[in-house]
């Protein structure tokens, strides 16, 4: 609708709809040299293209949608400020989806607060609904990133636990070497942590 610019496109509501004559603008990016916000690089700042797209479309909110893959300055998945927001979206998740659904009804909620013709428990309500909508998506980054370090750590565990088992085997060859314990070939027995509890449990017995 409107005019149409490069990489943006504006959401607009029918005749019967409660935001009939607003617009929600999203800008849509695959361009790894933005960030949120760069006040030094406007060219490169989401903040600012993203404001510079609300005016030109006569729009109170706007929504910046930055590719997963090209997000590398982006530190969250998911803001808002006031009336702008910022959704990091994996094209390849459709576990990532409801981010952007989740944008669009808090765009859609700013939008409709500041209508005129909005009573106190309507406001109060789509406020409600805002706040809870953000507190989720806030939930939902932590448990990404949580997974992610569980992720990484069980990595790291993996590689270390085949390091450690190679150079246990070889110190205890070296010290069979070293110490002459045997004139036999030394066959390096696997290791075994012991039960504490059950062999306390079995003296008693």
């Amino acid at each position: 609708s409107g005019h149409f610019t490069k990489g943006d496109i504006k959401i607009d509501f029918g005749r019967n709809h409660v935001l009939h004559g607003s617009g929600i603008v999203i800008e849509a990016k695959n361009d790894m040299s933005f960030h949120p916000v760069n006040p030094k690089r406007p060219e490169v700042s989401a903040e600012f293209y993203l404001e510079k797209a609300i005016a030109n479309r006569e729009c109170s909110v706007g929504i910046w949608v930055q590719n997963k893959t090209t997000a590398k300055h982006f530190d969250r998945d998911f803001s808002v400020q006031g009336n702008t927001i910022f959704v990091v979206w994996d094209e390849e998740d459709p576990g990532t989806d409801w981010l952007l659904l989740a944008a669009i009804y808090i765009a859609m909620g700013r939008v409709r607060i500041g209508s005129d013709d909005l009573d106190e428990e309507e406001r109060f309500a789509i406020s409600d609904l805002i706040e809870k909508l953000k507190q989720e998506v806030e939930r939902f980054g932590r448990m990404t990133k949580w997974i992610g370090n569980v992720k990484t750590n069980v990595k790291l565990l993996d590689e270390e636990i085949a390091v450690g088992t190679i150079r246990i085997r070889e110190c205890l060859d070296g010290a069979n070497d070293i110490l002459n314990m045997s004139d036999e070939e030394y066959d390096s027995p696997d290791i075994e942590f012991e039960n504490s509890d059950s062999k306390a449990s079995s003296e008693e017995e």
